[in-house]
């Protein structure tokens, strides 16, 4: 789109303040517009008062933001693919790398603006009998369950990741009231589905273990946050 006088086109004169003229162009991927781009205002060399955009300036412009949606396009698949290699394939959760490396960057920022931190382990051990040849399959649907309730009872910025076959990772930043109701909260939902589970699979046992530290109480960094809440119980 090219608006060569703001002042003189009647639905653009709200914005005779802002700018005299301007070009704007849609930014898109490989099927969606992901944004625009707009242009204001051109100053011809030694002058200080806009001169108007012309057709050919649009084209110009229209020729360089091809190649700015290139670049665009190849970053946003760089970030999805590097995003999918940190994500468990079966719980759609983040892996044990990514939960690693974003419990390093919650106790820096819990230690800079000193606040507390609770990490917590949750162990998922579905028992079926030796002989049921759909065990494997009975088991992701256990693992896949407990993933999406753990999800639900968590708030929008704590982390959830599974970490092994049947552990899951949970990180709850600035839980001030720490082990007084979040973690309780967090046990009651999950056995609650478990319960749930147990009641529409045949012959399913499932053993819970529950383990967590909070920081600074239980160790000021990782590892010993990491020891003490992997001395997991019932």
């Amino acid at each position: 789109m090219l608006v060569r006088d703001v002042s003189a086109e009647q639905e653009w004169q709200d914005f005779g303040d802002v700018a005299r003229t301007l070009i704007s162009l849609p930014l898109r991927g490989d099927e969606d517009i992901l944004g625009t781009v707009t242009i204001f205002d051109k100053f011809p060399h030694k002058t200080f008062f806009p001169s108007s955009f012309t057709t050919e300036d649009l084209a110009t412009f229209e020729k360089f933001l091809r190649y700015a949606e290139k670049a665009v396009v190849n970053a946003i698949a760089y970030e999805r693919n590097d995003r999918l290699k940190n994500l468990d394939e079966e719980t759609g959760l983040p892996t044990l790398k990514y939960f690693q490396e974003r419990l390093l960057h919650e106790i820096s920022r819990a230690k800079r603006f000193q606040r507390r931190l609770v990490l917590m382990i949750c162990e998922v051990t579905p028992r079926l009998p030796m002989k049921d040849f759909a065990a494997v399959d009975r088991e992701e649907v256990v693992i896949k369950r407990v993933a999406g309730v753990l999800r639900s009872a968590l708030r929008e910025y704590d982390v959830v990741a599974r970490i092994s076959d049947w552990k899951f990772g949970m990180i709850l930043p600035e839980a001030e009231d720490g082990k007084m109701s979040a973690i309780p909260r967090i046990k009651k939902a999950i056995q609650s589905e478990v319960e749930e589970i147990r009641k529409r699979i045949k012959d399913v046992r499932v053993d819970l273990r529950f383990g967590h530290a909070s920081y600074p109480e239980d160790g000021d960094d990782h590892e010993k946050l990491i020891f003490k809440s992997n001395i997991l119980k019932l």
